[in-house]
């Protein structure tokens, strides 16, 4: 899922294709979650694979410019492995934007996310993609 959201093969055109597209993408991972839960209880109960793919379904599903831009610091917190070739593939992704718009908001949250002082954090999938 991660994977394939950070691919540009589509677009959103409008806000209700990204919210159809991010609640089909949250009921599915929590589908997932449930099969892993019932058949590997002691594994499943590590959400990180399932909480990103939350938190980027999250990004889709934002409707509000400013909001958008609350998403993507929460998402750095977070998970500050991830790149800004990621995180502008996936706001491309929503399709509301032009590139020029993608690139600054990209450009914006990551250098004041970069200001923060904060210690070394465990990769996450995001150091693999």
């Amino acid at each position: 899922y991660v994977s394939a959201m950070l691919r540009k093969r589509i677009s959103f055109k409008t806000y209700e294709e990204r919210k159809e597209a991010a609640l089909k993408i949250l009921k599915e991972s929590a589908q997932i979650k449930a099969f892993f839960t019932r058949i590997a209880p002691k594994v499943a109960k590590f959400d990180s694979p399932f909480e990103i793919i939350n938190a980027l379904a999250e990004v889709l599903k934002c409707e509000d410019a400013e909001m958008l831009s609350l998403d993507l610091h929460n998402l750095i917190d977070k998970y500050p492995d991830v790149t800004q070739d990621h995180l502008t593939q996936l706001i491309a992704l929503r399709g509301d934007l032009s590139k020029s718009e993608v690139r600054d908001m990209v450009s914006y949250v990551v250098q004041s996310e970069q200001t923060k002082n904060r210690p070394p954090a465990p990769k996450s999938i995001f150091s693999q993609l």
